[in-house]
Formats: C-alpha cells, sequence, structure tokens
C-alpha cells in the first residue's frame, strides 16, 4: 500500500474512532433506561426556559473565556488585541467541537501568523493554561464537597479524587518549573515547549488558577437553573461538588465534546435527583444545545478569522518589501 494513502487512511480512522466510542457509550445508555419516559421528559422539560439561559451562558463563556486566554497571552509576554483574539477564539471553534486539539493547535497558528509567537512556545503557554485550569477545577470540586458537608450524600472518594488531582497538578508544575537542566534532561529543561512553565511565577499562575475557577464556577451557576428546567433540584454547593468531576470525565480525550462521556457521568452522579431517562435527556439537550450554538458563533466568525490570516499576510509582504527597499531593492 502507497505510504501516504495508508498515512491518510491511519488519519480517517483516528478523527472516526472518538465518534465510534461516543456511538457506543450513547447506544449502550440508551439500552439501560425507558425509551417512552425519556420521550415524556423531552416533552414536559421547560424548554422555553432553558434556551434562553444556555444562550445568555454560551456568550458568557465566549467572552470570559476569549479574556482569559487573551490576558494568558500577555502575562508572557505577547499582547493580543481583545477583539483580534475573539475572532481567533470564535473561528476555532468548529475545530474544537472535533478535536480540542486540533482548536488548541488553531490558536497557537493564528498567534504565530499575526504576533510571531513561536508554535512550540505557543503550545507551552496553553499547556501552562491547562494544567492551571485543571488545578482550578479540582479546587473547586473539593470547597464544593467541604461546603455541601456529609449531608449532601457526595461520596468521599469524589473528595480523595479531587484532592489528589490537585495535588498532582500543582506538582507537576512545580517539577517542570524546578528541575535541573542536568544530561539527557538539558534539551527538555531548556525548549521552547517548557519555556513558559521556567517563566511562569507565583503572581501569574494565581491570575490564570482564580480567572478559571471563576470560569468554571459559571457552569455551576448555570446547571443550578438548567436542572430546574428538566424539572430536578440539586442543591447549589452539590453541583459545585459534582459539575467538577463531570468535567474532568467529560474531558477525556476518547469522544468529541464529551458526548457520551458527560452523559455517564451525569447518569451516575445526578442518579440522587432524576430518573435516568430525565438525567439523560437533560444531559444530552446540554451537550448538544452547546454544540449548535458553538458551531454557529464558529461559522458566523470564520471569514472574520480567515481575513485575519489575509491581513497578516500582507503585513509580511510589506515588511519584507520595505526589507529588500532597504537593502538596495535587487534580489
Amino acid at each position: 500500500m502507497n505510504p501516504e494513502r495508508k498515512s491518510t487512511r491511519s488519519s480517517y480512522v483516528k478523527r472516526l474512532l472518538p465518534w465510534l466510542v461516543s456511538l457506543s457509550i450513547i447506544v449502550f445508555l440508551f439500552s439501560r433506561i425507558d425509551y417512552v419516559m425519556f420521550l415524556e421528559s423531552l416533552e414536559v422539560a421547560e424548554l422555553s426556559v432553558y434556551v434562553p439561559l444556555v444562550i445568555l451562558f454560551v456568550f458568557i463563556w465566549f467572552y470570559v473565556e476569549t479574556y482569559n486566554v487573551q490576558k494568558l497571552y500577555s502575562y508572557f509576554g505577547h499582547p493580543v488585541d481583545y477583539l483580534t483574539m475573539l475572532s481567533i477564539r470564535g473561528g476555532t471553534f468548529l475545530l474544537m467541537i472535533i478535536n480540542y486539539g486540533l482548536g488548541a493547535g488553531a490558536i497557537a497558528m493564528y498567534l504565530k501568523r499575526l504576533y510571531g509567537v513561536g508554535l512550540l512556545r505557543s503550545t507551552g503557554i496553553l499547556f501552562y493554561y491547562m494544567v492551571v485550569e485543571s488545578a482550578g477545577i479540582a479546587f473547586l470540586a473539593v470547597a464544593g464537597f467541604l461546603l455541601a458537608g456529609q449531608s449532601s450524600g457526595i461520596a468521599w472518594w469524589v473528595l480523595y479524587l479531587a484532592s489528589g488531582l490537585f495535588l498532582f497538578y500543582n506538582v507537576e508544575i512545580v517539577l517542570l518549573k524546578y528541575i535541573p537542566a542536568l544530561g539527557f534532561l538539558r534539551r527538555f529543561v531548556n525548549s521552547s515547549i517548557l519555556a513558559p512553565i521556567r517563566e511562569s511565577s507565583l503572581s501569574i499562575y494565581a491570575k490564570i488558577f482564580l480567572q478559571r475557577t471563576f470560569y468554571f464556577l459559571t457552569f455551576v451557576v448555570f446547571f443550578y437553573f438548567a436542572v430546574r428546567a428538566f424539572h430536578m433540584e440539586i442543591p447549589f454547593l452539590t453541583l459545585a461538588a459534582l459539575v467538577p468531576i463531570i468535567f474532568f470525565v467529560g474531558n477525556l480525550p476518547i469522544t468529541p465534546f464529551g458526548l457520551g462521556t458527560i452523559q455517564a457521568a451525569m447518569l451516575y452522579f445526578f442518579k440522587d435527583f432524576g430518573t435516568p431517562a430525565n438525567i439523560l435527556a437533560m444531559s444530552l439537550v446540554y451537550t448538544v444545545s452547546l454544540m449548535i450554538l458553538r458551531a454557529m458563533i464558529g461559522i458566523y466568525y470564520l471569514r472574520t478569522a480567515a481575513n485575519l490570516l489575509v491581513d497578516g499576510e500582507k503585513d509580511e509582504l510589506n515588511t519584507c518589501g520595505a526589507g529588500v527597499a532597504d537593502g538596495g531593492g535587487s534580489l
């Protein structure tokens, strides 16, 4: 077989596999619930409450996360205009629906073309961002568990897991920041991809940590009202402990956009607050509505994001032309 064709087929399989895993999980979940009750849950859901709610929060999340990413790059010496970052973030939404890594890679590509941020450096910045973000999610789960109290009925292993994850992510940062550049580690430690972590300070960590914790706290607020549209009542502090754990499950790189894994996690963690059919209905509406709304934002910003690249190319050509002129105009 032609190596190029084999590589293309392998690429298609890698992209298709997460969707097959997602479909398998959903089929399995549906095999364990009453279809009639599922349809009834959709019929009686107060969508007139849910739809405006999810539209409002999708835009809140979009604007807040864009601000977070904009500030992130400024902390590491790469100031970016907010409206430009808004276009970049919006333009990468479609890729993030397919694969989060593709979306992050697209952000890095835009910033390289527009601001000259190296791809490896940008990857390192986004890696640091995601590690600190994960620590913030784990902290939120720990705080929610402790504030909710034992009477909430949340299993103790949730606290142990969240505490362990919080410790793991922070130890990871400390090790990568202070590991000595000795022997075979020298090349890795001095690499562009690790440079942002080595440059980071406690102040930068605290700013990103607080920003991302606030961002995910808005999801807790959203779920507090969203579950009521599906006739479930879950205490706010209980959600503060459970929603972050659901995010961890949903972020596992085995399904696109957490489709399937989020549903399984909600069925497990929300089981004391509603019927399986009702929980599955709510979780599917949540995931599908986010995919649709973010895809619409992505389509809206696609042309703007593409124009940014065109403008960036023009700037490069103008700079190149000026350099040639300064050098005497000969090639």
